[in-house]
């Protein structure tokens, strides 16, 4: 808990973190509007209001909160870029993988 109370102190890792979540977001809410004849999915509002909710706690001063709710959405599009990179470089160097 102590690592993540001294990251949480540094502006660097949250506007990382909050940054990712909004281009995500705001690539889904792009994505969905394109589809006219189907509803959005209610998902993206959610998302919005969740990272809205992050940036305005930790404006107010909770930067530990604000961080967790900047983390909690960060941390598996984090993850799922670095398993993309992964099989990025291992298909460069050693061929296309059989997933079969």
């Amino acid at each position: 808990m102590q690592t993540i109370a001294n990251w949480s102190a540094s502006d660097k890792f949250f506007w990382i973190l909050w940054g990712i979540d909004l281009a995500v977001m705001l690539w889904w809410f792009f994505s969905d509007m394109k589809h006219t004849h189907l509803p959005m999915n209610p998902a993206v509002l959610l998302g919005l209001g969740w990272i809205a909710v992050a940036l305005i706690l930790r404006l107010m001063g909770y930067s530990l909160a604000g961080f967790i709710l900047a983390g909690i959405l960060a941390a598996p599009i984090v993850l799922m870029g670095l398993f993309l990179l992964l099989i990025f470089v291992v298909n460069q160097f050693f061929g296309p993988i059989r997933w079969n």
